[in-house]
C-alpha cells in the first residue's frame, strides 16, 4: 500500500508521496527531495525508505535530532507506521517539524 509524508505549513499542506523502495532525503539543504525551509532542520536531516505498509527512517546526525513519539533516533534504520508521528527536533520544542507517514 503507497505511503506519503505530510507536513502543515502555516499556508498550506504539503504531501509527498513515497515511492517503495527508494530513499527519500529530509532536509533545508538543496537536493533533498523533502526540502524543509525551516531553521531547526540540518541541510541533510534524515532519510526514509518505504516498504509497502510501513516505513522505515535514519537520522543522518542532524543537530536537533529526528524522533519518533518521544524515541530519538540514531544513526540505525528505525521502523515506523503511519499514523506516527516524525519530529525534526525535539518533540517539546515549539520550533519542531512534524511530519506525519500516511497511507494513500
Amino acid at each position: 500500500m503507497p505511503l506519503k509524508i505530510v507536513y502543515d505549513t502555516p499556508n498550506r499542506r504539503i504531501e509527498r508521496l513515497l515511492e517503495t523502495l527508494v530513499t527519500t532525503n529530509i532536509g533545508r539543504g538543496v537536493g533533498n527531495q523533502i526540502l524543509l525551509p525551516d531553521k531547526g532542520i540540518s541541510r541533510h536531516h534524515a532519510r526514509i525508505i518505504s516498504l509497502d505498509d510501513y516505513a522505515i527512517i535514519q537520522d543522518l546526525g542532524s543537530v536537533n535530532g529526528t524522533y519518533t513519539g518521544e524515541k530519538k533516533l540514531s544513526d540505525k534504520w528505525e521502523i515506523i507506521h503511519p499514523g506516527e508521528p516524525i519530529y525534526l527536533g525535539e518533540p517539546e520544542d515549539n520550533g519542531t517539524t512534524l511530519l506525519k507517514l500516511q497511507e494513500v
